[in-house]
Formats: structure tokens, C-alpha cells, sequence
């Protein structure tokens, strides 16, 4: 491996990140409470929308070329609980 200082500071190859942000705590905090059906679905739209917004303006702040939502709205299953007393063989 090279030391840092012999790294090229521009790589040979363009890259930008397309993909998944982080989610704000905003957003954590409302989709809670949507489970605990303290919030109905357009109070999370809101919060949504204002944390996509952030998101894109991040991206043009820092130059990116290629603007996503970065995936703010999608619902991730793997955070669901299992319970193994359900599957089948």
C-alpha cells in the first residue's frame, strides 16, 4: 500500500456516490411515531420532502453531477423484525 502522501489527489477515474443518504433524526422520529400510529402518512410526506430537499441541495452544493433522493422514502425491510416461529420448511 502507498503512503498517503504518494496517493495522486485526483483519482484516474470519475466516481459520485448514487445511492442512500443518511436519513435525518426528523425523519427517524416521525417514522416512529407513524408506528405507534401517533402521525397518519401525510405528516411523513412532509418531513420527507423537506429532508429530499436537503438532500439535493447538498448534492449541488458539493458539485455532484447526479442528483438522487437519496432514497429517503424507501421502506427497508431488513430493519422489520423476524419472528422464526413462522417459517416454513
Amino acid at each position: 500500500m502507498q503512503p498517503a502522501s504518494s496517493i495522486p489527489p485526483k483519482p484516474p477515474f470519475r466516481a459520485e456516490n448514487v445511492g442512500s443518504l443518511l436519513r435525518p433524526l426528523a425523519l427517524y422520529a416521525k417514522r416512529k411515531e407513524m408506528d405507534e400510529m401517533k402521525r397518519v402518512p401525510d405528516d411523513l410526506k412532509t418531513v420527507e420532502d423537506d429532508a429530499i430537499k436537503h438532500a439535493v441541495k447538498l448534492q449541488k452544493d458539493v458539485g455532484i453531477k447526479t442528483i438522487t433522493d437519496g432514497e429517503l422514502r424507501r421502506f427497508h425491510i431488513s430493519l422489520m423484525p423476524l419472528d422464526s416461529s413462522q417459517h416454513s420448511p
